[in-house]
């Protein structure tokens, strides 16, 4: 773990150690082009590449995390896509279950509907077959009495 710090330590020192070592070499480079070496010239050309390669680098960081964000966004909408789909899926089943339970349900009302009908029909034959007995009972009964009169 420390020595993890040390190491990521060490290579920052040496990419800004590079880093002014490249600008160096560029300033001393533009200056040995010129005809007048003043030590003075020589800190403004250090000044600017020091400038154009931390703006460079600027560039770079920023490119990468653009393009970092791009691809993390591309994943975002790639996984947000894939969800609405499972979702849309999902929605799709529990409709087709509803339908199924509403179809069940109304199967089960009818069928306790018809049972209902048909045990309503078969007390109303028993009451016609009560009555029919009850008035042929009287018609007998009417008869026994006029006889008896």
């Amino acid at each position: 773990e420390l020595g993890s710090g040390v190491d990521d330590a060490n290579a920052s020192l040496r990419a800004i150690l590079g880093s002014r070592i490249e600008s160096y070499k560029a300033a001393l480079q533009q200056m040995s082009s010129l005809k007048d070496f003043r030590p003075d010239k020589l800190r403004h050309l250090l000044a600017e590449q020091e400038r154009k390669m931390t703006m460079e680098a600027a560039l770079r960081d920023h490119t990468f995390h653009a393009e970092r964000m791009d691809n993390e966004l591309a994943h975002h909408r790639r996984r947000l896509e894939e969800v609405d789909e499972q979702r849309a899926q999902e929605r799709a089943a529990t409709e087709a279950r509803i339908e199924a339970l509403e179809l069940e349900g109304q199967s089960q009302r009818k069928a306790a509907a018809d049972e209902l009908n048909e045990q309503i029909k078969a007390r109303s034959e028993e009451i016609e077959r009560a009555a029919e007995l009850l008035r042929r009972e009287r018609e007998r009964v009417d008869r026994l009495e006029a006889q008896l009169r």
